[in-house]
This record gives structure tokens, sequence and C-alpha cells, in this order.
């Protein structure tokens, strides 16, 4: 039997009601990788995930544009 990990994109994860989502799927075991425009938020999002115990990795990105998707 192997086990499998889940992996969970939350865009606007590094506040609000994203960064809640992405902490609720880490702790339900979730691997989350966070997207959002500013770096900050999205390392103290990471932070609180990892202190908790979850995984987490984040990209620094604007879904709204190409470039930004790309």
């Amino acid at each position: 039997m192997t086990s499998e990990v889940l992996t969970a994109l939350v865009t606007g994860g590094g506040t609000g009601i994203g960064a809640a989502i992405a902490s609720s799927l880490a702790e339900a075991g979730y691997h989350v990788v966070i997207c959002g425009r500013r770096l900050d938020p999205l390392e103290q999002t990471r932070q609180d995930i990892w202190s908790g115990g979850g995984s987490c990795q984040l990209v620094v990105a604007d879904v709204a544009s190409v470039e930004g998707v790309n």
C-alpha cells in the first residue's frame, strides 16, 4: 500500500481567506502551494504552515496576467 500525498494550489494564499484555506488544507495533510503577488505575506503564511508541521511551497505571481501564469 502506498501513501498518497495530495497537493492543493491556493491563489491569494498570503492573506485573509486564502491563507486560512491554505492552513486548513495543510492541517488536513495536503502539500500546499500558495501563490500571490507579494512575497512577504506568502512567506508569513508558509512559516505559519511549517510551524504547524505542514508542507508548503510558495510562488510569487499575478495569476490575473498571462505573464504571471507563465
